[in-house]
């Protein structure tokens, strides 16, 4: 995303468009570069967590209930992150399409409001952004819930059918906690983003 914005800082359209205006585009910037390294640094932080359980499955009865148990969690865990992954990727490029426009059409407005032709530009720009953020975010809400669901119940199951191992209970928890705290800080990080591109709108005409 910063690399558009400095193509315009270069032509000196930003450094003439008003201060509230570049204030919020970089506060947008900088919620957007947070909300793709916390998603990285959770994804990684439980791709830790799935080591530790992979450890402890050494130490479980050899049978078939764990043998499948465990088959299904691998399994929720590579589908899962690869899909996570893919969402991530299609939600920033097209979060990025849209701003980018915005930002070219809005700030030629900015600098020229009885321009006819950038302001018919900005209407439809304005016009395009969907609610919420459309179907890519949509999307990786309900494959994060789906995520959440289904590691859940795997783990659940494991724990459940091993009650002795310590080792398996401690790192369940602290997986089901770090999982938590993944949805939670996804849903803050959002509502970040989603508040400054609010805020962004704000700053343009309000006859545009």
């Amino acid at each position: 995303m910063r690399q558009f914005i400095e193509q315009f800082e270069s032509r000196t359209l930003l450094s003439a468009a008003p201060a509230a205006f570049v204030t919020d585009l970089s506060q947008l910037l900088a919620d957007t570069a947070a909300l793709k390294a916390n998603f990285q640094h959770n994804v990684a932080t439980l791709h830790t967590d799935a080591r530790k359980l992979q450890a402890d499955f050494h130490g479980l009865p050899k049978n078939a209930q764990n043998n499948s148990l465990l088959g299904h969690l691998r399994g929720d865990l590579g589908h899962n992150f690869g899909v996570m992954h893919h969402d991530m990727a299609a939600m920033l490029k097209a979060g990025t399409s849209n701003v980018r426009k915005l930002v070219a059409d809005g700030v030629k407005v900015l600098l020229h409001p009885t321009d006819a032709a950038a302001k018919a530009k900005l209407v439809a720009d304005l016009a395009a952004i969907p609610v919420g953020g459309g179907a890519p975010v949509t999307t990786f809400v309900a494959d994060l819930q789906s995520f959440n669901t289904s590691i859940a119940a795997d783990l659940t199951a494991l724990a459940t059918a091993n009650p002795t191992n310590t080792a398996l209970q401690s790192d369940v928890g602290a997986t089901e906690t770090d999982g938590a705290a993944f949805m939670t800080g996804l849903g803050n990080d959002f509502q970040a983003v989603q508040n400054d591109m609010t805020k962004l709108i704000g700053d343009l005409p309000t006859g545009a």
